[in-house]
């Protein structure tokens, strides 16, 4: 025990968010801290915010109805009150040898596990008016929820583990980008250059260049290998937004003119789900300064998945663990189209561009 008697039993960093989770364990009960770090960053700060306290176990008797405020005032978390717990007289404390984490697929969930039995379950929807599971917990409260046998986050659990060992598995990684080589030179022909850039977290971010005519294509070859974050808070059907690739379509004189700034925007725009601990999809626009012109005529850029409109380039893609996969082109637009969906809506701007016979290829046939 440190000197205001807590120890750290284990610290768990997301391999592909910003987010950490610290296992803490006082002289009365254990906790789990789930805590957002910077990702250019990673080193704990004293002031960093929790996002969500976890109770984990109780390690000695509490017959109180209420929070134990008392230990609060000393600085240590409360126990949960004994009519809560499956061991009111509390229950021995853990080896730090015996816990691991999971994470989930998208990065932003966790779960907590003795010898592999799940103690604790973090979702994606956890705050302060949604406690965590926690295994130890046998009825409802503001510091736990149980952890029932039929929660469907045991499944997503046990899928996250299948995941992590499909991605140390020796030559998965590479098959996989390999079987996008392949895919993609079906509709866009040879494979003529790709990109690799550095990013602070374990997301391979590759991406491959094409060209038709006097037109480059720049897609990302392995976003969707993992899922995006927070889509289960918006849907009901998350599997429709989970995983995505992100395209751009540019007259190939205009890319050469910046090459390199344009490939590490798309590279970084790709990340963002994980990066921000969110999701891109359809019609969401995001600044782009002036990557696509020193003037900053194109100021936005908008998603459009190819399968709403024809306007660009198809590419059908086979399910990857069950979901289907998007592509998402990144459209370059100008301050009035920006106004002009924001306004009438993504349909409007497609049927707009359709009556104008509008290229949504940078540089080609743009419209005003």
């Amino acid at each position: 025990m440190t000197e205001n008697n807590t120890k750290i039993l284990l610290e768990s960093y997301s391999p592909i968010c910003p987010l950490v989770v610290i296992v803490e364990e006082n002289i009365c009960n254990t906790y789990m801290y789930l805590t957002k770090i910077n990702i250019d960053n990673s080193e704990l700060e004293d002031s960093i915010p929790i996002l969500v306290t976890a109770w984990i176990r109780n390690h000695v008797g509490d017959k109180s109805s209420s929070l134990d405020k008392s230990t609060m005032e000393s600085g240590l978390a409360p126990n949960l009150s004994g009519e809560f717990c499956n061991h009111p007289e509390g229950k021995q404390r853990f080896k730090a040898t015996d816990l691991e984490c999971v994470w989930f697929e998208d990065g932003n969930g966790v779960a907590l596990l003795e010898k592999e039995e799940i103690l604790c379950i973090i979702s994606s929807w956890a705050s302060k008016n949604y406690p965590p599971y926690s295994r130890d917990c046998i009825k409802e409260n503001s510091l736990a929820v149980p952890l029932l046998e039929e929660n469907i986050l045991i499944d997503t659990v046990k899928k996250a583990q299948e995941f992590k060992e499909f991605i140390i598995t020796d030559g998965c990684l590479e098959s996989f980008i390999d079987e996008r080589y392949e895919l993609f030179e079906t509709y866009l022909g040879e494979c003529i250059g790709s990109y690799a850039s550095e990013n602070k977290t374990a997301i391979i971010n590759r991406i491959l260049k094409f060209e038709s005519g006097d037109i480059t294509y720049l897609i990302t070859a392995s976003a969707s290998l993992h899922m995006q974050p927070t889509v289960e808070l918006v849907t009901d059907i998350p599997e429709d937004l989970r995983r995505v690739e992100v395209g751009l379509a540019i007259k190939t004189d205009i890319f050469k003119n910046n090459e390199i700034e344009i490939a590490n925007m798309l590279s970084y725009t790709a990340l963002m789900p994980w990066r921000n601990i969110t999701w891109i999809g359809h019609a969401h626009t995001i600044e782009c300064f002036e990557v696509f012109s020193k003037d900053n005529s194109y100021p936005y850029g908008v998603f459009i998945n190819s399968k709403e409109v024809n306007l660009l380039p198809q590419i059908e893609f086979p399910n990857f663990r069950g979901d289907p996969i998007n592509l998402l082109w990144l459209t370059p637009i100008s301050q009035k189209d920006f106004e002009f969906i924001k306004d009438q809506g993504i349909r409007e701007f497609l049927n707009k561009a359709m009556q104008d016979e509008r290229s949504l290829v940078l540089g080609i046939n743009q419209i005003e």
